[in-house]
């Protein structure tokens, strides 16, 4: 496609100096900043967010007078994404306009039509309506006036009550308005991004603020930098700026947003790179509390600044910290090949650097560029130069074992490394290099606290590095070996719970080590200790999932939920394996609403809903109502399949649907056998399931027109289906 989207307009909207509606909306979009952590992410459209939405397509010049398109524009439509339409009275009697949709829905996905309000109303059966009769009566194939389809459009109409005069989009005085015309411009760019309008109103909000900040220093004069921070903080506390800023790192953003001719800072070469530090320092702050936003827009700011100056031994050094930073971030939002890209620029800055080998500093950051490289190339799937960066990871590792044996700092360091050593070799399944590297972190950390008065949080580490090793001597086979590992964990977690209850932290830890625990004993295939261990680890979760939805936690719960679900099922206690079958479906649907577009997540779905179809089935076949629970529960399984299989086209989705299918007509022959009148089956899905899954799949309005009851429990509900 050559154009993002393609502007079908009246002209006498776009004639006026103060009417040019579609010069000012090509203008908008084109020059709208896309967040770069955005930019190559899976858009909905299952294609990658571009660097902008360049270009938009309008005509130049009035069409000659017939209704019929000329080859230029058809081809334009053709080449363009979207068609965005901008709807007045002027539009709605325009016969190009009514061509280009009509040609745009012949040739293309209607959906892809966005309508653009700037006057009149939105009611067809009103005389008022602005919108043009393809927008709302024609399906791309035929005129249906019967049915009219009221489309969601962007609307920067000034009165939205009714008929008003024409709008002036140069009218920002009135600053709702201009709130408004604001938020139309990102719900529009969120649909040809093919993001969440969440992620684009958020990222707004924030730069709107800090520019209203930043027109009021730009304002002062400065001396040096500290008066400018000094300055600063005169301006936060004036009521007047509405800016709220509770850190020092997000004083510091600002002035290091500043050019040179704004901050002296460039004069000296030492202030530099201090306040280069300093940013780099409030970057990883940020990064550990999960603020990434602003730890990027810090990072950059500071390579920025170290950039403005000769690059010499220390600033090379300072430089490449920085960059190991931003890989990180971008490895936390899953894009290997920018990381990969940052952290060989990493890798530069230190070739050309001449730090001492022996410097903790220095030796720590190469371990941790070396663990950088080797994640990105076993996501890239790179083994040699993951082998490699393993190996280079090792030595480092050593060397600072060797020069900071003394220093605690360094010896956290050290444990660290060796256990992400540890967890590679557990992917690669080297069981005894697994063990032998965990081990070695356990007995760093050990030798931290022995003989130590230290807190229970930092006694944490320690816990958790006794689970790991016992984790790695029950892949072995060593059960009894592991079970004391596992128990001396337990100790730590039990003792972090009870000085804090109120910590979910260490209560999620306690579930955590409570699984493991599970899965030793079922090797060791003792039945009650399997019992008491996952009910409590059920119960602790429980705990944790009301106070917080934190999907870390709904996960994990998950998790224990489908083992005592398994447990339940091996010893045919179907009730007990039902009751929290139902209960993993509401989990995984807690997780949906946050998720719809993860395709594991709706495959996992379908298969909660197969297991609890399984344990009704299975319970008494002799009885009506759990055969009929199951035939519902397989509808839902075919239901969330049909919609894996739309979006993947995959060979695994297309085999659950026949899977699903089969297990349908299998249960609706018993109950047809039992007796059961085939207008009582339940026909559809179950109401809870399709309005989850109703944003991924068009069949919702199908199936409610086919089931009263489900309209009327949505209606009830007072629920807005979109």
């Amino acid at each position: 496609m050559n154009y993002k989207a393609f502007i079908s307009y009246s002209h006498q909207d776009n004639t006026i100096v103060n009417r040019k509606w579609a010069t000012w909306l090509q203008e908008q979009l084109e020059s709208f900043d896309v967040p770069e952590l955005l930019v190559g992410q899976a858009s909905t459209v299952h294609q990658k967010v571009p660097k902008s939405l360049y270009p938009i397509f309008r005509d130049e010049t009035e069409l000659t007078p017939n209704w019929d398109l000329n080859g230029a524009l058809r081809k334009a439509l053709d080449d363009s994404e979207y068609l965005i339409v901008i709807c007045s009275s002027n539009s709605k009697n325009s016969a190009y306009v009514i061509s280009e949709i009509e040609y745009f829905k012949t040739t293309r996905d209607p959906d892809r039509v966005i309508a653009v309000l700037i006057e009149g109303g939105t009611d067809p059966l009103q005389s008022n309506c602005c919108f043009p009769e393809p927008l709302i009566y024609f399906d791309g194939k035929k005129y249906d006036y019967d049915n009219p389809i009221i489309p969601l459009a962007c609307d920067f109409r000034r009165n939205r009550e009714g008929q008003e005069g024409k709008t002036d989009y140069r009218s920002f005085n009135d600053e709702n308005y201009s709130n408004s015309c604001q938020n139309a411009i990102l719900q529009i760019s969120a649909t040809l991004l093919g993001v969440p309008l969440a992620d684009l109103t958020e990222r707004h909000v924030k730069s709107k603020a800090e520019s209203k900040l930043k027109s009021e220093i730009s304002k002062l004069s400065t001396k040096s930098a500290q008066d400018l921070i000094d300055q600063i903080n005169t301006i936060i506390r004036n009521p007047e700026c509405n800016l709220k800023v509770e850190e020092k790192t997000k004083i510091e953003k600002i002035v290091y947003q500043f050019k040179s001719d704004h901050i002296t800072l460039a004069k000296s070469r030492t202030e530099v790179l201090r306040f280069a530090y300093n940013v780099f320092t409030s970057a990883m702050n940020l990064i550990e509390v999960g603020d990434i936003d602003e730890a990027l827009v810090l990072i950059n700011d500071a390579l920025e600044l170290v950039s403005s100056i000769e690059l010499d031994t220390e600033s090379e050094h300072l430089k490449a910290g920085l960059l190991i930073a931003k890989g990180e971030i971008f490895q936390r939002f899953k894009r290997p090949e920018s990381a990969l890209k940052i952290y060989t620029e990493a890798l530069k800055c230190y070739d050309r650097s001449k730090v001492a080998d022996t410097d903790p500093a220095y030796i720590t950051s190469r371990v941790k560029l070396c663990d950088g490289l080797r994640e990105v190339n076993c996501v890239l799937n790179n083994t040699s130069e993951s082998l490699l960066n393993l190996k280079l990871m090792h030595k480092w590792t050593k060397k600072l074992k060797r020069h900071c044996c003394e220093k605690s700092q360094y010896q956290r360091s050290i444990a660290t490394y060796y256990t992400r050593l540890g967890n590679h070799y557990r992917k690669t399944g080297d069981r005894r290099k697994q063990l032998k590297y965990l081990k070695k972190s356990l007995r760093i950390t050990e030798r931290m606290h022995k003989g130590k008065s230290v807190s229970f949080q930092d006694l944490k580490p320690l816990a958790i590095a006794y689970d790991d090793v016992g984790d790695s001597y029950l892949e072995l086979r060593f059960a009894n070996t592991a079970r004391t590992y596992y128990e001396r964990g337990n100790k730590i977690f039990r003792h972090l719970c009870n000085c804090d209850s109120s910590d979910l932290d260490f209560q999620f830890d306690l579930a955590v080590n409570l699984k493991c625990q599970f899965v030793m004993f079922r090797y060791l295939e003792d039945l009650s200790n399997q019992e008491r261990l996952i009910n409590e680890a059920v119960s602790i979760m429980k705990n944790v999932t009301y106070r917080s939805m934190d999907n870390r936690f709904l996960h994990f719960y998950n998790e224990i939920l489908l083992m005592i679900i398994d447990l339940h099922k091996r010893q045919n206690m179907y009730f007990e394996a039902s009751q929290f079958a139902k209960e993993r479906i509401e989990v995984l649907e807690q997780i949906l609403t946050e998720t719809t577009e993860d395709i594991q997540l709706l495959r996992e779905y379908a298969n909660a809903h197969s297991d609890l179809a399984f344990i009704y089935n299975s319970a008494d076949k002799g009885l009506i109502e759990p055969q009929l629970r199951a035939y519902e529960h397989y509808d839902t399984t075919l239901y969330s399949a049909e919609i894996c299989y739309k979006k993947t086209n995959n060979k695994i989705d297309k085999e659950a649907i026949s899977k699903a299918k089969s297990k349908l007509i299998k249960v609706e022959r018993e109950l047809l056998q039992l007796g059961v009148d085939r207008r009582d089956f339940p026909n559809r899905a179950t109401p809870v399931s399709l309005l989850l899954l109703s944003n991924l799949s068009p069949r919702l309005t199908k199936l409610m027109s086919e089931n009263d009851q489900l309209t009327s429990w949505v209606i009830d509900k007072d629920l807005e289906i979109e």
